[in-house]
């Protein structure tokens, strides 16, 4: 690809990406399909050419969350998060503007390396959670895995996670034990991309990430500092 077309790709997904971010104030509260098409605004300076090259990248979200709970009392809000309820998920972009799928319940099947935990989504998304790292407590990590049905045709569209384009790679969560009983929780999801405008998507996936991860964790810390209030 010449430098002059490459250039010209880039000013086009900036200038789409500009004009997005402003559309996107302006229509929180109309429908939400009308949002997702400012979405793909970035796209506009794309151009049709299909030997552009899509290098493969890999990259990670993390987010942090500080709990007024000890370790032990957080591993056990973390480890496994049954029957999520509507009234524990806080407000996104994500789930409550462009309607991504949310989590259900998380069901461990097992204990320590190569148990799995299970996890079920909203709009009867499930796939599973191979643990590759354990240590009570501190540390938990898993591989991702998908299978045929894991993803509903009427929401492959909008999601996809196992892919040539996208592969949702692994995942880990980290308990850093803090003064006067609390712990630092850490959600780390690593993905690989490639496709020719991998830094507008990666833009993308920092955002949906975040709020699933921000998602998540709050239901864990509401969880983990209740117990804490019963025990003390």
């Amino acid at each position: 690809m010449r430098r002059d077309g490459r250039a010209f790709l880039l000013c086009g997904i900036g200038a789409g990406s500009w004009i997005s971010s402003l559309a996107l104030r302006k229509l929180r509260s109309r429908s939400r399909s009308v949002v997702s098409c400012v979405a793909i605004l970035p796209l506009v300076g794309l151009p049709l050419e299909p030997g552009i090259p899509a290098p493969a990248i890999e990259r990670q979200v993390q987010t942090i969350i500080d709990i007024n709970a000890p370790p032990e009392t957080v591993w056990r809000s973390t480890v496994e998060i049954p029957e999520v309820r509507p009234s524990e998920l806080k407000w996104t972009f994500s789930h409550n503007i462009v309607g991504i799928p949310r989590p259900v319940d998380a069901r461990l099947a097992g204990h320590g390396v190569g148990s799995v935990r299970h996890l079920r989504w909203t709009r009867g998304v499930t796939f599973e959670e191979v643990v590759t790292g354990w240590r009570q407590d501190r540390y938990l990590a898993w591989d991702f895995r998908f299978g045929p049905k894991s993803i509903p045709e009427a929401v492959e569209g909008h999601i996809s996670v196992d892919s040539d384009y996208l592969k949702l790679a692994g995942g880990d969560y980290r308990l850093d034990a803090l003064p006067g009983g609390r712990t630092r929780l850490t959600l780390t999801t690593r993905y690989v991309i490639a496709t020719p405008i991998n830094a507008y998507c990666t833009w993308w996936g920092q955002i949906f990430l975040n709020d699933f991860h921000g998602t998540v964790l709050n239901v864990i810390r509401h969880r983990a500092e209740a117990e804490a209030s019963r025990l003390s």
